[in-house]
């Protein structure tokens, strides 16, 4: 999991964010400014161009980032109900650690407290939301060395190493991002549990059961 570089955040002010993720996260800050029109254009997302953002950086000096960019709120957006990118993924080196500290925090809500994943040894992951309503999964891993495929953590909080995003058609768009993107994909992986979780419909609505859902 080494392709990821950075994660982007729309937030209502850079500055004040930037703050809370210093505060809580830990992180640092790398560098300010304004949204160029070049970035902007490859974004598809001209109305960023001029948008103020600061880019920030975990305490362990991974060179994986967290950029947040001032924007408007999006009308009728409903954190993990709205298609789209729903949440980034942070590796902890302890996530009971975490907990405590979130709790403690004014800024951010725990909406999903520790818990080991059952099937998945490997994770003990928790969520929070944030005053953007961006939603965050602290994740532990729990094994050590490179032949597992996960992120050491070097820090308390360290390095998003996953983004998950809220699709209609799972395989459809695990083709597009094979055809477009060129990446290597590995088949769903589903689990039982989520059997009765409700499916969204367009804008964020729900539809019934979900017959199997993947995690």
């Amino acid at each position: 999991m080494t392709l990821l570089r950075c994660a982007t955040h729309t937030v209502r002010d850079v500055t004040e964010t930037a703050e809370r993720y210093m505060r809580w996260f830990d992180y640092s800050l790398v560098e300010q400014g304004l949204v160029g029109e070049d970035l902007a254009a490859v974004w598809q997302a001209p109305a960023s161009a001029g948008r103020p953002y600061v880019l920030m950086r975990p305490a362990s000096g991974s060179d994986v980032f967290l950029r947040f960019v001032e924007g408007d709120v999006v009308p009728g957006y409903v954190p993990i109900r709205t298609y789209g990118w729903a949440a980034i993924e942070i590796c902890v080196t302890d996530v009971d650690a975490v907990n405590e500290r979130m709790i403690a925090s004014p800024d951010f809500d725990v909406i999903g407290p520790p818990k080991p994943l059952d099937g998945f040894p490997t994770v003990k992951p928790m969520q929070v939301r944030g005053p953007d309503l961006e939603t965050v999964y602290l994740t532990e891993i729990r094994v050590n060395g490179p032949d597992h495929g996960l992120p050491t953590p070097r820090s308390l909080v360290d390095r998003p190493f996953i983004l998950v995003l809220a699709c209609s058609d799972l395989q459809a768009s695990i083709g597009w991002v094979g055809d477009v993107l060129g990446l290597d994909m590995i088949e769903p992986v589903f689990h039982p549990l989520l059997d009765d979780l409700p499916r969204l419909r367009p804008g964020g609505r729900r539809e019934g059961r979900a017959r199997h859902r993947p995690v």
